[in-house]
């Protein structure tokens, strides 16, 4: 599924105007930017910390964020970023180029298992660094100046300056992390960020606190002073604090009440799903026979009608996806007509019953079924030698399991799975 973001804004009742209280729905697994996984947590270290670009909130094209300015080499593999002399961190030290260096390196160590350690291999001597057959002095990460930072990369990558905005890729302050092991991304009075807030609180299970950062280069236009960052997980609980005044927006309610968000004019005009980066999608264990086999795996898909899933299960205006790099352009005219999907200018490779096709070929008229047929599926199969629906000849399929986390969502989508794959091709699950 392509998602989208639920939000529900502006409480009923008043409260303190400085503060901006966020319903995330979880407690954060880290504040360490190289050990970050989850797209709540992300929203957390985007107060916290900034990378050398950020994202324009309306195009995602990167914009200069720790960086002032940067230039590409004619052979797009080099890139040169100038970071501001005004960077500061919380505790008024500056923000250099080394810093960067120690943070992307640390990022790559194997030593410390990072999950997005791979978004740098593109870097010359990164994976080699990570797997172990390459030492850190052959990351070409190089710093010509105090603020100045040199990039080689293996080949052109046009989505690199995209990259440098994501959390994983921040500083983080090396100083802290030798004096205090690495404990010092957990402590409110011990982490040191570079971003537009500092974090002053944190209550295990209730709430993150950040504050303005007074150290920030651009702290000027900083306008909101302190967020909260609520924990609670269950999206009841979530719509409760917003319906009480406790949450100014929540990023998700329970699905049985969408319905009634959407046609309640009391709720309708604060009930605002918006298209949000994010697909969700369940992954293979591709070293267990027979699932080894793509044209398995193909039948899996095709069996899985995605426009259903989002009409029954989902019903917060998600999209059926076709594709890893989400919202293209005819996901986001169902959605939002006439709109215009994010990074416009990238060519999206989308999964159709025929194969990989272009975005550009697709019509929003197609774009529910364009990967669904359920006859095919059970054709694969057959083809591959296994029973299925219809057919009582060949090798019985073996039981498939499905793991999944303790979200009532999650467990309702692999329910609808289990059902959809029974149903279309006589697998048990």
């Amino acid at each position: 599924m392509v998602l989208v973001a639920v939000i529900l804004g502006a409480g009923t009742v008043p409260r303190d105007p400085g503060t901006l209280v966020i319903g995330l729905g979880t407690d954060p697994g880290s504040l360490d930017p190289a050990r970050v996984t989850s797209v709540a947590d992300g929203h957390i270290l985007r107060a916290l910390f900034e990378g050398l670009t950020i994202a324009d909130p309306e195009t995602l094209a990167p914009l200069p964020g720790a960086a002032q300015s940067w230039s590409i080499s004619p052979d797009g593999r080099t890139y040169r970023f100038e970071l501001r002399p005004e960077n500061r961190w919380s505790n008024g030290d500056a923000l250099t180029s080394a810093d960067f260096r120690a943070s992307w390196l640390r990022l790559l160590d194997p030593a410390e298992g990072c999950s997005y350690a791979s978004f740098l291999w593109s870097i010359v001597g990164a994976e080699a660094y990570t797997s172990g057959t390459g030492g850190r002095d052959g990351v070409a990460i190089h710093c010509p100046g105090p603020y100045s930072l040199e990039i080689v990369l293996k080949e052109p990558l046009p989505y690199f300056l995209c990259l440098t905005s994501f959390y994983s890729l921040s500083p983080v302050h090396p100083p802290s992390l030798v004096e205090s092991g690495g404990s010092a991304l957990t402590a409110p009075d011990a982490l040191v960020s570079n971003g537009p807030y500092r974090l002053t609180g944190r209550w295990l299970r209730d709430r993150i606190r950040v504050e303005k950062s007074t150290t920030y280069w651009d702290a000027a236009h900083v306008e909101i002073p302190r967020i909260d960052f609520l924990a609670a997980e269950s999206p009841t609980t979530l719509l409760n604090l917003f319906l009480t005044g406790e949450a100014d927006w929540i990023t998700k309610v329970p699905t049985g009440v969408i319905p009634a968000l959407r046609s309640d004019p009391a709720y309708a005009s604060v009930f605002a799903p918006r298209p949000h980066l994010e697909t969700a999608f369940y992954r293979v264990n591709v070293t267990r026979p027979p699932w080894d086999d793509p044209a398995l795996r193909r039948a899996l898909s095709l069996a899985l009608d995605r426009e259903q899933l989002c009409e029954r299960i989902t019903r917060s205006g998600e999209q059926p996806a076709w594709s890893f790099v989400p919202w293209p352009a005819p996901a986001l005219e169902r959605l939002v007509p006439g709109g215009t999907p994010p990074l416009s200018d990238y060519i999206r490779a989308c999964l159709s019953i025929d194969g990989v096709v272009a975005d550009s070929h697709v019509t929003a008229e197609q774009w529910g079924a364009l990967g669904f047929d359920p006859a095919r599926a059970r054709e694969v199969l057959i083809a591959s030698g296994y029973q299925t629906v219809g057919n009582p000849q060949g090798t019985p399929l073996p039981p498939i399991e499905i793991l999944y986390n303790t979200s009532p969502l999650h467990q309702r989508t692999a329910e609808w799975i289990q059902d959809s794959w029974a149903r279309e091709l006589g697998l048990t699950v």
